[in-house]
């Protein structure tokens, strides 16, 4: 009887501690993505006026809430073709205009629309790290009901939580012509791997549980899966010391499967953002650095003289070279 009392106790702190960790990770999820993203005021983005894109607004049913976007081009673009780009993680297509206009300079019409919880979008938060793949999933089915888009070929553009769901959607739609990723994570779990320290990997079950309880089906995605599958041409572009998606828990893997269709731009020092110019992340990295240590009454001071524009320059000749794989026959 004595023995039966100790092994109870040894399950029941078992159990307590499993609970413990579940509702650890529930707060730590809650946290990062139980909210609302809205552009901080002080940050002045590129416009679309500033380029003179054409604009046509969009809406996209998603459920009970409303996706809202729209489409991007310059006269004369061509008609057979489609990019969908897809914005990172707090942040919307706000950010993504210089990224917007660049595919719109090549001569082609440019979808981009903010997630549920962001922006414009109605939700009351961003849901979890596998809810851009499902909103995209939702804007596919979009374009491939509406009379104007539904023939066209489609091409799908990402970068970070943008660049998961552009690796992981041709699982649902495996018609779409191209995908090109920017620094994008691989899975649910690849992208928590390079974020907590080993010990804390321990609470990677639940945070897969939480996740599927949000966003369902989408939360199993795992692009080194749907990839090895996908006829298209695929271009990935990464930097070895991105710190927010660690290259080698999820480009690095792919690399090893050693697929066909498959492209890799990779550098060593471009950090989470491979797509634009050194001058860029140069000035990026002075400006975090020197805001860290200022009070909010300094730092709103100090962003009123920042040219925010030379922080997002594109290094375009990467991207030139990554369109041109894209495409190529």
């Amino acid at each position: 009887m004595f023995w039966l009392y100790i092994i109870l106790g040894v399950i029941f702190i078992f159990i307590l501690l499993l609970i413990s960790l579940y509702l650890i990770t529930k707060k730590f999820h809650n946290k990062l993505f139980q909210n609302r993203y809205q552009n901080d005021p002080r940050i002045r983005y590129y416009t679309k006026e500033e380029f003179n894109l054409g604009f046509k607004s969009v809406e996209i049913k998603i459920e009970n809430d409303v996706l809202r976007g729209g489409l991007y081009f310059y006269p004369d673009y061509d008609e057979n073709k489609l990019f969908i780009l897809n914005h990172g993680m707090w942040s919307g297509v706000d950010s993504y205009i210089q990224e917007i206009e660049y595919f719109a300079s090549k001569g082609y019409l440019v979808l981009a629309m903010n997630y549920e919880g962001t922006l414009e979008s109605s939700g009351k938060n961003i849901r979890g790290l596998s809810n851009s793949l499902r909103c995209v999933d939702y804007i596919i089915k979009y374009v491939k009901e509406n009379e104007e888009l539904k023939n066209k070929d489609i091409y799908v553009v990402g970068h970070s939580w943008g660049g998961f769901a552009t690796v992981n959607i041709p699982y649902y739609h495996k018609d779409i012509k191209g995908i090109l990723a920017i620094a994008p994570f691989y899975s649910i779990n690849s992208c928590m791997k390079g974020l907590l320290p080993k010990p804390l990997w321990i609470s990677l079950p639940f945070f897969d549980f939480i996740e599927k309880k949000l966003c369902g089906k989408y939360a199993k995605a795992n692009a080194l899966k749907t990839l090895k599958e996908f006829k298209g041409n695929i271009v990935i572009l990464h930097s070895e010391n991105d710190k927010m998606v660690k290259f080698k828990y999820n480009t690095n893997m792919l690399m090893k499967q050693n697929l066909k269709n498959a492209s890799f731009l990779i550098f060593k020092d471009k950090d989470h953002n491979p797509h634009y110019s050194y001058s860029a992340l140069e000035c990026f990295n002075k400006y975090f650095k020197e805001i860290s240590s200022l009070s909010e009454e300094d730092k709103t001071e100090y962003m009123k003289n920042t040219d925010f524009h030379k922080m997002g320059e594109l290094d375009k000749e990467v991207l030139d070279k990554a369109l041109k794989l894209l495409l190529e026959e």
